[in-house]
């Protein structure tokens, strides 16, 4: 997509903002698990990168 001006950043993130503090809270407490509880059978699904993904490559117009 060609543009005159650069997309902002800030719209960008303003765009999927809820979605950044979904996955970052889920990685965390992810985390928190593996490091504190030594549970090794934690699995992604795959919707969560899949949609943050689809959001971001909607966004940048690919």
């Amino acid at each position: 997509m060609l543009l005159r001006e650069n997309i902002p950043a800030t719209y960008i993130f303003g765009n999927i903002k809820v979605e950044i503090i979904m996955v970052t809270l889920y990685a965390t407490l992810i985390a928190v698990l593996y490091n504190n509880f030594h549970i090794t059978r934690i699995s992604i699904p795959i919707a969560v990168p899949t949609i943050l993904g689809t959001v971001y490559i909607n966004i940048i117009g690919l």
